[in-house]
Protein backbone atom coordinates (compact mmCIF):
# COMPACT_ATOMS: atom_id res chain seq x y z
CA UNK A 1 0.00 0.00 0.00
CA UNK A 2 0.96 3.07 -1.35
CA UNK A 3 2.40 5.44 1.82
CA UNK A 4 1.67 9.28 1.59
CA UNK A 5 4.72 11.64 2.12
CA UNK A 6 4.13 13.23 5.13
CA UNK A 7 4.02 9.58 6.97
CA UNK A 8 7.61 8.91 5.96
CA UNK A 9 10.31 9.46 8.30
CA UNK A 10 14.13 8.93 7.15
CA UNK A 11 16.25 8.31 9.85
CA UNK A 12 20.14 8.30 9.43
CA UNK A 13 22.15 6.02 11.40
CA UNK A 14 26.04 7.07 12.00
CA UNK A 15 28.57 5.59 14.15
CA UNK A 16 32.47 5.04 13.77
CA UNK A 17 33.19 1.68 12.49
CA UNK A 18 32.63 -1.35 14.31
CA UNK A 19 29.67 0.66 16.80
CA UNK A 20 27.04 -2.03 15.33
CA UNK A 21 25.14 0.18 12.83
CA UNK A 22 24.29 -2.59 10.60
CA UNK A 23 23.72 -4.64 13.60
CA UNK A 24 21.02 -1.95 14.83
CA UNK A 25 19.44 -2.02 11.45
CA UNK A 26 18.59 -5.89 11.17
CA UNK A 27 17.31 -5.59 14.50
CA UNK A 28 14.79 -2.71 13.94
CA UNK A 29 14.03 -4.31 10.19
CA UNK A 30 13.29 -7.38 12.13
CA UNK A 31 10.67 -5.37 15.01
CA UNK A 32 9.21 -3.85 12.33
CA UNK A 33 8.51 -6.70 10.59
CA UNK A 34 10.45 -6.11 7.31
CA UNK A 35 12.44 -9.30 7.62
CA UNK A 36 11.73 -12.31 9.17
CA UNK A 37 15.26 -13.59 10.29
CA UNK A 38 18.26 -11.37 11.66
CA UNK A 39 21.30 -11.35 9.53
CA UNK A 40 24.81 -11.02 10.75
CA UNK A 41 27.64 -9.12 9.43
CA UNK A 42 30.24 -12.09 10.02
CA UNK A 43 28.19 -14.00 7.87
CA UNK A 44 27.81 -11.18 5.31
CA UNK A 45 23.38 -11.46 5.33
CA UNK A 46 22.55 -8.57 6.47
CA UNK A 47 19.95 -6.27 4.35
CA UNK A 48 22.41 -2.79 3.89
CA UNK A 49 25.79 -4.56 3.83
CA UNK A 50 24.54 -6.57 0.53
CA UNK A 51 27.47 -5.64 -1.80
CA UNK A 52 30.39 -8.52 -2.42
CA UNK A 53 33.34 -5.98 -0.93
CA UNK A 54 31.04 -5.05 2.06
CA UNK A 55 30.51 -8.90 2.57
CA UNK A 56 34.42 -9.16 2.52
CA UNK A 57 35.27 -6.60 4.33
CA UNK A 58 32.35 -7.20 6.99
CA UNK A 59 32.19 -3.28 6.96
CA UNK A 60 29.64 -0.99 5.05
CA UNK A 61 31.14 0.82 2.12
CA UNK A 62 28.44 3.04 1.20
CA UNK A 63 25.03 4.68 2.23
CA UNK A 64 22.64 1.99 2.07
CA UNK A 65 18.83 2.49 2.51
CA UNK A 66 16.51 -0.45 4.12
CA UNK A 67 12.56 0.22 5.39
CA UNK A 68 9.81 -0.87 7.27
CA UNK A 69 6.09 0.29 7.63
CA UNK A 70 4.31 0.38 11.27
CA UNK A 71 1.20 2.29 11.94
CA UNK A 72 0.90 4.02 8.74
CA UNK A 73 4.37 4.77 8.95
CA UNK A 74 7.17 4.38 6.89
CA UNK A 75 10.68 4.46 8.55
CA UNK A 76 13.78 4.80 5.92
CA UNK A 77 16.85 3.84 7.51
CA UNK A 78 19.74 4.97 5.94
CA UNK A 79 22.79 3.03 7.51
CA UNK A 80 26.10 5.45 6.56
CA UNK A 81 29.32 3.84 6.72
CA UNK A 82 31.91 4.48 9.56
CA UNK A 83 34.98 5.32 8.00
CA UNK A 84 35.84 8.86 7.67
CA UNK A 85 37.40 7.55 3.94
CA UNK A 86 34.02 7.65 2.98
CA UNK A 87 32.36 11.07 4.92
CA UNK A 88 30.85 11.74 1.19
CA UNK A 89 28.40 8.79 2.04
CA UNK A 90 27.51 10.33 5.59
CA UNK A 91 27.27 13.61 4.33
CA UNK A 92 24.46 12.45 1.91
CA UNK A 93 22.79 10.47 4.45
CA UNK A 94 22.80 13.37 6.66
CA UNK A 95 21.53 15.85 4.26
CA UNK A 96 18.21 13.22 3.54
CA UNK A 97 17.55 12.25 7.29
CA UNK A 98 14.70 13.82 9.54
CA UNK A 99 16.84 12.47 12.51
CA UNK A 100 19.63 10.80 13.40
CA UNK A 101 21.04 7.94 15.74
CA UNK A 102 24.66 8.03 17.20
CA UNK A 103 25.94 4.43 18.19
CA UNK A 104 28.55 4.76 20.69
CA UNK A 105 30.45 1.23 21.69
CA UNK A 106 30.06 0.99 25.50
CA UNK A 107 33.71 -0.31 25.47
CA UNK A 108 35.72 1.97 22.99
CA UNK A 109 33.94 4.97 23.56
CA UNK A 110 33.33 8.03 21.87
CA UNK A 111 35.74 7.64 19.19
CA UNK A 112 37.17 9.84 16.04
CA UNK A 113 34.30 9.18 13.66
CA UNK A 114 31.36 9.41 16.09
CA UNK A 115 32.46 13.02 16.85
CA UNK A 116 32.67 13.56 13.37
CA UNK A 117 29.38 12.68 12.00
CA UNK A 118 27.50 14.08 15.61
CA UNK A 119 28.66 17.45 13.91
CA UNK A 120 27.28 17.04 10.47
CA UNK A 121 23.66 15.97 12.42
CA UNK A 122 24.06 18.83 14.65
CA UNK A 123 24.76 21.30 11.40
CA UNK A 124 21.64 20.50 10.55
CA UNK A 125 19.85 21.07 13.53
CA UNK A 126 18.93 17.40 13.49
CA UNK A 127 17.08 15.83 16.45
CA UNK A 128 19.00 12.87 17.61
CA UNK A 129 19.20 9.74 19.64
CA UNK A 130 22.31 8.46 21.20
CA UNK A 131 22.89 4.40 21.38
CA UNK A 132 25.57 3.01 24.13
CA UNK A 133 25.61 -0.39 22.38
CA UNK A 134 27.37 -3.34 23.10
CA UNK A 135 26.45 -3.63 26.84
CA UNK A 136 27.12 -7.58 26.57
CA UNK A 137 30.79 -7.10 25.77
CA UNK A 138 33.52 -7.34 28.35
CA UNK A 139 34.43 -4.17 29.96
CA UNK A 140 31.46 -2.73 28.64
CA UNK A 141 31.08 0.48 31.06
CA UNK A 142 27.83 2.79 30.68
CA UNK A 143 28.28 5.58 33.51
CA UNK A 144 31.89 6.39 32.39
CA UNK A 145 30.43 6.52 27.87
CA UNK A 146 27.73 8.72 29.19
CA UNK A 147 29.78 10.62 31.42
CA UNK A 148 31.73 11.26 28.46
CA UNK A 149 28.37 11.99 25.84
CA UNK A 150 27.33 14.63 28.78
CA UNK A 151 31.00 15.99 28.48
CA UNK A 152 31.64 16.14 24.84
CA UNK A 153 27.70 16.62 23.80
CA UNK A 154 26.27 18.21 26.39
CA UNK A 155 24.12 17.87 30.13
CA UNK A 156 21.05 18.02 28.24
CA UNK A 157 21.79 14.41 27.23
CA UNK A 158 20.11 12.40 29.74
CA UNK A 159 19.65 8.95 29.52
CA UNK A 160 15.98 6.88 28.56
CA UNK A 161 17.20 3.52 29.84
CA UNK A 162 19.63 1.79 32.50
CA UNK A 163 21.12 -1.51 31.54
CA UNK A 164 20.48 -4.25 33.61
CA UNK A 165 23.85 -5.44 34.17
CA UNK A 166 26.63 -5.67 32.06
CA UNK A 167 28.80 -8.01 30.17
CA UNK A 168 27.58 -11.62 30.31
CA UNK A 169 25.18 -10.91 32.99
CA UNK A 170 23.62 -8.18 30.88
CA UNK A 171 20.22 -9.29 30.64
CA UNK A 172 17.99 -5.84 29.17
CA UNK A 173 17.03 -2.26 30.39
CA UNK A 174 14.85 -0.16 32.56
CA UNK A 175 12.88 2.44 31.11
CA UNK A 176 13.53 5.27 33.31
CA UNK A 177 10.40 7.26 31.33
CA UNK A 178 8.40 4.85 32.56
CA UNK A 179 10.52 3.39 34.92
CA UNK A 180 9.52 -0.06 33.81
CA UNK A 181 12.37 -2.51 35.10
CA UNK A 182 13.59 -0.11 37.87
CA UNK A 183 12.31 -2.22 40.50
CA UNK A 184 14.20 -5.48 39.12
CA UNK A 185 17.49 -3.72 39.63
CA UNK A 186 19.29 -3.95 42.91
CA UNK A 187 21.31 -1.92 45.37
CA UNK A 188 23.34 1.30 43.71
CA UNK A 189 22.24 0.40 40.16
CA UNK A 190 18.81 0.94 41.31
CA UNK A 191 19.39 4.03 43.04
CA UNK A 192 21.27 4.93 40.69
CA UNK A 193 18.70 4.35 38.33
CA UNK A 194 15.86 6.03 40.13
CA UNK A 195 17.97 9.30 40.21
CA UNK A 196 18.18 9.38 36.37
CA UNK A 197 14.37 9.02 35.88
CA UNK A 198 14.28 11.92 38.20
CA UNK A 199 16.89 14.05 36.11
CA UNK A 200 14.85 12.76 33.14
CA UNK A 201 11.92 13.85 34.29
CA UNK A 202 13.12 17.34 35.40
CA UNK A 203 14.84 17.72 32.66
CA UNK A 204 11.40 17.26 30.22
CA UNK A 205 9.41 19.37 32.23
CA UNK A 206 12.11 22.55 31.90
CA UNK A 207 12.35 22.07 28.12
CA UNK A 208 8.98 23.80 28.30
CA UNK A 209 6.97 26.11 30.45
CA UNK A 210 3.31 24.59 30.36
CA UNK A 211 5.31 20.84 31.37
CA UNK A 212 7.25 22.87 34.11
CA UNK A 213 3.88 24.84 35.49
CA UNK A 214 2.66 20.81 35.48
CA UNK A 215 5.75 19.32 36.94
CA UNK A 216 5.76 21.95 39.43
CA UNK A 217 1.86 21.68 40.40
CA UNK A 218 1.35 17.97 40.36
CA UNK A 219 4.33 16.14 40.27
Amino acid sequence: MAVSTKDIRNVVLLSHSGAGKTTLTEVLLLKGGAISRKGTVDAGTTVSDFNDDEKARKTSISLSVANYEKDGVKVNILDAPGYLDYIGEVAAGVSAADAAILIIDAVSGIEVGSNKFWKLAKARNLPGVIVINKMDKDNANFEKVLGDVRKRFGKHCVPLCYPQGTGASFSGLANLLTKEGIDALEGEDKDKAASFSNELTEGVAESDDELLEKYLDEG
